[in-house]
């Protein structure tokens, strides 16, 4: 190529069909291809994490049953003010 056809003098002004490379952006996981896996291994560890707190141990002691023998607390007793016939000032 000329530097006439860059300027666009002679040949009509095109480039000929082919000469230029037709850009094609990358996809978002071909891009970020290695945050993606740390990703899915983060979500895998948080579900892993979140399963193992949640399900009962086998080994872990059994909660012991309210013993008998506490007493009850004693009843509150609410006794109502008595109404007054004067208004108060």
């Amino acid at each position: 190529m000329s530097p006439r056809s860059f300027r666009g003098e002679g040949s009509g002004g095109y480039p000929p069909p082919g000469s230029i490379y037709e850009y094609k952006p990358p996809s978002l996981l071909a891009e970020h291809k290695v945050m993606a896996v740390v990703f899915v291994i983060v979500c895998i560890a948080l579900a892993c994490g979140v399963y193992r707190y949640q399900s009962p141990h086998p080994d872990a002691p059994q909660a012991r049953p309210a013993r008998a023998s506490r007493t009850p607390p004693p009843p509150i007793y609410v006794e109502a003010i008595p109404q007054s016939d004067s208004p108060a000032p």
